[in-house]
C-alpha cells in the first residue's frame, strides 16, 4: 500500500519535531504493515530560494511545494494519487490556510482516506493553568481564522487524531470520536533500560533551538535547582542551533550540538534526568518528554503542578523542581523514573503505528 503523509518540512535533514515524528512513523510503517510512504512538504519552497523540487533519502521520497501556488500543491497531489496512492495523512499546524481548498477537492475526485494528526493549530499561546482552562483559551480564542481552518479540515477528514487530551476535548465538539495517541519517542526505544545506581549523575537538555534557549533564558534556575536536588554533576546540551549557554560555576555544561540518534540514545541511557521547559496539559505531544520517558530518564519539567493530562501525575511520573523533590529518595526516584518508562509504553511507537495502519487499510 502507498500512502502521502503530508508535513511542514522536509523530514530527512530536519532532525526531531513533527518531520522527525513523520519520518519514524514511515519507516515503521514500512517495516511492520508493508505501506510506502511518500511526503509532501508545504512550507520550504518558494520562488527566492533553490531547494530542489524532489530529494530522496532511504528509499523514501519528499516533494516539496511552492508554498505561494497553491495549484502547485494540488498537481502534485493528483500525481502521487496517479501513482496508486490510497491514503493521505496531514501533519497539521496552523498558517497553511491554502491546503484546505485543495484537499477538499482531492476528497470529492478520489475515494482515499485522509487521516489528519492535529500537532498544532488548535491552541493559543501563553495558556496557564489546568487541562479545562487550556480547553476554555482555545475555544474562547480570538484567533479565528485559525480556529476556523482548524475546524473546517477536520470536518473533510475520514479520522482525526491528537497527541493530548486537552485538543481531544476540542476536537469533540466538531468531529466524532476523535483519537488521541501521545507522540512516540524519535530516537528510539532501547530494550533495555539501566537502573539509576548504573548511570552517572547527569543531566540531559535535549531539543531544537528555541526548545533548549527557553531553557536557559526562562528555567535556567530551575534547571540548577533540578540538578542540585538530584544530586546532578553534569549536563550535557544536545541539539542543533547556535546559541550562548551561560556559564554555570555550580556544574559542568558541555554543548555537543546535533548528533545521531544512536549517540543521543546511548547519552541518555547512561544519564539520570532530562530537563524541558513545557505547559504541563501538553508534554505528550512532545517528542523530547517521549524520548526522556522512552529512555528510563528521570523527566523533569520546569514548572507546574497540574496532575493527571494524559495519564502523567507530579511526583508519580515526573517531577518539577520544589521542595518536595529535594526530599526524594532513591527508591523513590527509581519509581519515578519506572513510572515514566510505563507510562511511555502504552503508546508506544509499535503500538501507535498498529493503531493508524488499521486506520489507513480499514
Amino acid at each position: 500500500m502507498k500512502i502521502i503523509q503530508i508535513l511542514p518540512k522536509q523530514p530527512f535533514f530536519s532532525g526531531g519535531g513533527i518531520s522527525g515524528y513523520a519520518l519514524t512513523l514511515a519507516d515503521q510503517l514500512r517495516k511492520e504493515h508493508t505501506i510506502l510512504t511518500t511526503f509532501l512538504s508545504y512550507s520550504e519552497l518558494d520562488s527566492h530560494n533553490n531547494i530542489p523540487e524532489e530529494i530522496a533519502e532511504d528509499d523514501f521520497r519528499c516533494f516539496q511545494v511552492n508554498r505561494q501556488n497553491p495549484e502547485h500543491f494540488y498537481s502534485l497531489l493528483l500525481a502521487l494519487l496517479e501513482e496508486g496512492a490510497k491514503a493521505l495523512i496531514w501533519h497539521y499546524i496552523p498558517g497553511y490556510y491554502y491546503l484546505l481548498k485543495p484537499l477538499q477537492e482531492i476528497k470529492k475526485q478520489y475515494k482515499s482516506k485522509l487521516l489528519i494528526m492535529f500537532h498544532e493549530g488548535i491552541s493559543p499561546k501563553g495558556i496557564k493553568g489546568n487541562i479545562k482552562d487550556a480547553v476554555r483559551s482555545i475555544l474562547t480564542s480570538k484567533d479565528d481564522k485559525n480556529r476556523g481552518a482548524a475546524r473546517e479540515s477536520a470536518k473533510i477528514a475520514d479520522t482525526v487524531l491528537t497527541s493530548n487530551a486537552a485538543y481531544k476535548s476540542v476536537l469533540k465538539r466538531w468531529v466524532d470520536a476523535p483519537i488521541c495517541i501521545s507522540i512516540s519517542s524519535n530516537i528510539g526505544e532501547p530494550q533495555y533500560i539501566p537502573p539509576l545506581e548504573e548511570r552517572n549523575r547527569r543531566m540531559i537538555v535535549f531539543g531544537a533551538g528555541p526548545t533548549r534557549k527557553r531553557v536557559y533564558q526562562k528555567s535556567l534556575d530551575q534547571l540548577l535547582t533540578s540538578c542540585h536536588n538530584l544530586g546532578v554533576e553534569e549536563i550535557y546540551d544536545i541539539g542543533s542551533g547556535e546559541m550562548n549557554l551561560p556559564e554555570l560555576k555550580e556544574i559542568k555544561l558541555h554543548k555537543i550540538g546535533e548528533q545521531p540518534s544512536e549517540i543521543i540514545s546511548e547519552l541518555m541511557l547512561n544519564s539520570w534526568a532530562g530537563f524541558i521547559d513545557y505547559y504541563p496539559p501538553y508534554l505528550s505531544k512532545s517528542s523530547i518528554w517521549a524520548a526522556y520517558c522512552s529512555h528510563g530518564l528521570i523527566p523533569v519539567c520546569s514548572n507546574g503542578s497540574y496532575s493527571g493530562s494524559d495519564g502523567l501525575e507530579v511526583n508519580k511520573n515526573y517531577c518539577v523542581p520544589n521542595d518536595r523533590m529535594k526530599n526524594f529518595n532513591f527508591i523513590e526516584l527509581q519509581s519515578i523514573a519506572q513510572a515514566a518508562y510505563k507510562w511511555y509504553n502504552n503508546h508506544s511507537l509499535e503500538k501507535n503505528t498498529s493503531i493508524i495502519a488499521s486506520l489507513l487499510i480499514d
